[in-house]
């Protein structure tokens, strides 16, 4: 039966419990939200427990997704609430022959103040137009594991697109413990035993680490992120390489990559009007 999260009642959740469930919602996992947390595995899965118990969803993961929505609906929909109701009742009597005078004569003033405006923008010499920067906010700003690590529209598209996705819950739990564990044979060659966060959706995956190393290291395992032993495994595991980000903020050391399901590219049609390849 599917969730109606604008239903559901969030108000008992404690500070802790929204916490995890935002981190959760992110992409990370027991393991990574206690790490950011400074809590143990245990007491993480404790509050998730307490958080399903309160709201009655059977799924962490899905009540992190709904918790979410429901936090950013209330947001757009949030009212000021020191501003009073506006009064639509008239006045009891017609206003006053010295307010109908006052309007009158502020109507002229403005009427002549924006005739001299005019007459001023119209013999102002131009002023030199500044050029114009494209900038591209990132979506990623509030992740614990890639602030600052986008500089352009596609891994930000990418990001955007894999959380709007529809998970296709067996494949995307099978290909996240695949990849966890290809990343972790390329990354024990740099002494790094943390696991990377692996988030799948339908048909896209992402992979993002953060790590501390050398400048040699950091060198020698970009070009091995984007080397072909690395594209074989992921190949044997149904996925190819889209896009991703080297680098990052300060000294630490930011990647990010994106990945689509090989047989969701094979399926989809052709565009019209275009004839498929020979094979």
């Amino acid at each position: 039966m599917a969730m109606q999260d604008d239903i559901m009642d969030l108000s008992r959740l404690n500070d802790s419990e929204r916490e995890i469930l935002r981190l959760l919602a992110q992409g990370h996992t027991a393991k990574s939200v206690a790490d950011l947390t400074g809590r143990s595995v245990g007491s993480v899965n404790e509050r998730l427990r307490d958080a399903r118990r309160k709201t009655g969803v059977s799924s962490s993961r899905a009540l992190s997704r709904a918790f979410v929505a429901q936090e950013n609906r209330d947001d757009l929909i949030d009212i000021d609430p020191t501003e009073g109701p506006a009064s639509d009742l008239p006045e009891a009597v017609g206003p006053s022959r010295s307010a109908l005078f006052r309007g009158v004569a502020m109507t002229i003033v403005a009427a002549i103040a924006l005739s001299a405006g005019a007459y001023l923008l119209q013999n102002a010499p131009s002023a030199p137009k500044a050029p114009v920067e494209e900038s591209y906010s990132s979506p990623a700003k509030d992740d614990p594991l890639l602030a600052g690590s986008f500089f352009g529209p596609m891994p930000s598209d990418r990001y955007v697109m894999l959380r709007k996705e529809k998970r296709d819950a067996p494949w995307a739990d099978e290909t996240e413990k695949a990849l966890v564990a290809s990343y972790a044979v390329l990354l024990q060659k740099y002494g790094v035993r943390q696991p990377v966060r692996a988030l799948c959706g339908k048909m896209t995956c992402e992979v993002a680490m953060k790590l501390n190393l050398s400048d040699d290291k950091t060198t020698r395992l970009t070009r091995d992120l984007q080397g072909q032993d690395l594209s074989d495994a992921l190949a044997k595991i149904g996925l190819t390489f889209s896009t991703g980000t080297f680098g990052g903020p300060g000294k630490g050391y930011i990647h990010s990559a994106y990945l689509l399901r090989i047989s969701a590219i094979s399926a989809a049609p052709a565009p019209t009007g275009q004839a498929p390849e020979s094979p």
